[in-house]
């Protein structure tokens, strides 16, 4: 059996397998899985488009991201030919990486020559900082931004071409936009509050399970444990830089029935208010974007997550539960199908 040549063979750990049951039988059930299927498939797109476009239409700003206090290391390396580069030291801020001030993320914005009405596609080494960036980028105003389906990893292994050094971005004076940030895309604290305790409403907590049941923080720099009291289990991976149970193995978005179908099963669903959340905005971005695709509209993401709610001690809990235990706790808490 593969399975078991991968483990004892190939040293697999064996929780990072599973079988599909049914076989090719349950695969063409799932057709047709195309992204082009999906009712927003155009905030996903493939390389190939992404190496056309660079290629093409010089309007459009293709933006590598990065997370290493903006020396650009892997950037400079190789990147997208005529990509430039913004940091996540631009967007969220230690000691638990909430977002930056909108106007601060404007204000960097424009150093890329980004206002409100520029094209935009984003990519990393990590689909999860590229979608954080997406969301930010959103939420600061930008309207058209797309993020390539999958990583440099995968640019690379379909034979796309790349370049090494550094591309000045030229920068604008006016961003197009003032006020505050938009509320359909990022909610606070506050906000994340209110909806918790709505009917028909939840709190989406996109960590692993053993951060979900207190088991560890996932951080290193945070060792504080548990969830939100009431909220619903989104699944995510084995860690805090885990995508698994989104992803494909070449980390593109995994076939989106069986993300229905485990949204389904801990009873999230589409006409439902959700709210999306991880330690503090990363995890719970890339499934925002991936619920956008799928037509998953009345929701946002809760970008300052489990670090800002245990900092300002609100209702929270620990500790092993049944899936069954959690969504009565999610009932009792939203008001949803009570009496």
């Amino acid at each position: 059996m593969v399975a078991d040549w991968l483990v004892n063979e190939q040293g697999w750990d064996k929780n990072n397998i599973q079988l599909l049951k049914n076989g090719i039988a349950r695969w063409t059930e799932q057709k047709p899985a195309s992204l082009d299927y999906l009712p927003g498939f155009q905030t996903l797109v493939p390389p190939e488009y992404v190496s056309q476009v660079a290629a093409e239409i010089p309007h459009v700003k293709v933006v590598q991201i990065g997370w290493d206090g903006n020396k650009a290391k892997d950037y400079r390396k190789e990147h997208i030919p005529g990509a430039i580069y913004w940091d996540d030291i631009e967007f969220e801020m230690p000691p638990i990486w909430e977002n930056r001030p909108v106007n601060v993320i404007r204000t960097s914005l424009q150093g890329l020559g980004i206002d409100k009405n520029t094209s935009v596609i984003v990519y990393s080494t990590d689909s999860i900082m590229a979608a954080r960036a997406a969301v930010v980028m959103k939420y600061a105003g930008v309207k058209d931004v797309v993020m390539m389906n999958g990583n440099m990893d995968l640019w690379k292994k379909n034979g796309l071409t790349t370049e090494s050094g550094w591309n000045e971005p030229v920068a604008i004076d006016d961003f197009g936009v003032t006020g505050a940030g938009d509320r359909s895309v990022v909610i606070d604290i506050d906000e994340a509050k209110q909806l918790r305790e709505q009917p028909d409403s939840a709190l989406v907590s996109i960590r692993s399970w053993r951060e979900y049941t207190g088991q560890v923080s996932g951080y290193d720099y945070f060792q504080k444990r548990g969830r939100i009291q009431g909220a619903l289990w989104g699944h995510a991976g084995n860690s805090s830089w885990n995508m698994d149970h989104y992803h494909n193995p070449d980390n593109t978005m995994r076939n989106y029935k069986q993300i229905a179908e485990f949204w389904a099963d801990w009873n999230i669903t589409p006409d439902m208010n959700l709210s999306f959340y991880c330690g503090n905005g990363a995890r719970a971005s890339e499934v925002w974007w991936y619920a956008q695709a799928m037509g998953y509209t009345n929701s946002t993401v809760y970008t300052s997550g489990w670090m800002r709610w245990r900092n300002d001690e609100n209702a929270r809990a620990s500790g092993e539960l049944t899936k069954e235990e959690a969504l009565s706790d999610w009932r009792s808490v939203s008001g949803t199908n009570q009496g």
